[in-house]
């Protein structure tokens, strides 16, 4: 598990980056074949440690009475506890291929596979931790939005650092989405003719007290007004009632363009994580059988994705799992148009610590049409 090149001078090249930042924006900044997202970091916390290689999080679990078994080591990063304070630590692993080793067609930054399962290996060993008691559920979910708003990261790595997700990887259902599935509406004389697609969103609402979440229909389309002599069900997917613990996983089968969606669900964290567990093993869920346990796989013709909110111009918007700042400028273009140059007005604004600070970055670039988004982030021009 490993990032394409160890460039050790990575981490270097990021302290000195931040020697000129500013403790009131973000800066994206062009490190060699990627963009770096530096985040708002006061000059004067450049001694000792660097601090784009560690941060501490006091009061980042209510109960610290478990004090064995709880620190993390990963390739990538690691964690360790004192108390109910966490210092993590970023390893000076690069992000980028090794040089001469980039795809001629390659001009945004590429996570490698490995990459992604080093990713992955730390938030599911933050899962593990939180199965044996180390942290609940929501200090989960806070450890992971400090460390993509924290460190300075390429914004794909810190997108999917918080949520998971891509071609393998799962990512657990919070409000922070809504779900989107486009299912086939078939002929009513012939099943194998497809005359429409249905597309169905769900609302993720979370519960009153509590990291729980409870998945509903909120909407049907389709995408012709006028489908005669339809075969569709008005509900692709049938989800408990009851608020449950929800996760989503992508795998892919026999090439990496052939991804697959499974869902489970459970009431309890720590059941929810062992069917994961079981599920990587043998990923069917007629092989999974556990009390308190749902699985689906939609059919192979369902298209299952997640978006987010964010605000383009005053208007919230939802773009998929991983958008751009190109996909939320597409959301407001008028259809059969497309997203041209970068607008000299643009503006993006991101949160740090509760409080929405800018984003500097180049205009006359138009690396910046790949900024991928975060729920929250508003841009404008």
């Amino acid at each position: 598990m490993r990032f394409g090149s160890c460039e050790r001078a990575w981490v270097l090249g990021i302290a000195m980056v931040l020697l000129d930042g500013c403790e009131h924006s973000y800066r994206l900044q062009q490190r060699g074949p990627a963009a770096i997202l530096i985040p708002p970091v006061p000059p004067l916390a450049l001694t000792g440690v660097p601090p784009a290689s560690e941060i501490k999080l006091p009061k980042a679990r209510r109960d610290p009475a478990i004090l064995n078994g709880c620190d993390i080591q990963t390739d990538l990063l690691t964690l360790q506890w004192f108390g109910n304070t966490a210092e993590i630590r970023l390893k000076s692993e690069s992000y980028f291929p090794a040089p001469g080793d980039e795809r001629a067609e390659e001009i945004a930054p590429r996570a490698y596979l490995d990459a992604s399962q080093g990713l992955e290996a730390f938030r599911r060993a933050l899962d593990d931790r939180e199965a044996k008691g180390c942290l609940s559920s929501d200090e989960v979910q806070r450890v992971k939005a400090a460390i993509a708003e924290r460190f300075p990261l390429p914004p794909s790595i810190a997108h999917a650092i918080r949520f998971g997700g891509g071609a393998t990887g799962f990512v657990d259902l919070t409000a922070d989405f809504r779900m989107k599935v486009v299912s086939p509406i078939r002929s009513a004389g012939n099943p194998k003719e497809i005359i429409d697609y249905q597309v169905a969103y769900y609302a993720l609402t979370p519960e009153p007290k509590g990291t729980r979440i409870h998945v509903s229909l909120s909407s049907v389309s389709t995408s012709q007004s006028k489908s005669q002599g339809k075969s569709s069900s008005k509900e692709p997917i049938d989800f408990p009632a009851s608020f449950r613990f929800f996760r989503l996983l992508f795998r892919t089968d026999v090439s990496s363009a052939d991804h697959f969606a499974t869902m489970l669900s459970a009431e309890d964290e720590g059941a929810l994580n062992e069917a994961t567990r079981r599920f990587d093993m043998e990923p069917a869920c007629m092989a999974l059988s556990m009390p308190g346990v749902t699985c689906v796989t939609p059919p192979q013709d369902f298209s299952v994705n997640l978006e987010f909110s964010v605000w383009v111009n005053g208007k919230q918007v939802f773009i998929p799992l991983g958008g751009t700042i190109s996909d939320a400028m597409r959301s407001v273009t008028p259809l059969g148009k497309s997203v041209g140059q970068v607008p000299t007005t643009l503006r993006v604004r991101r949160l740090f610590r509760g409080h929405l600070l800018p984003v500097k970055f180049d205009s006359t670039k138009e690396d910046i049409l790949r900024f991928v988004l975060m729920p929250g982030d508003k841009i404008a021009w």
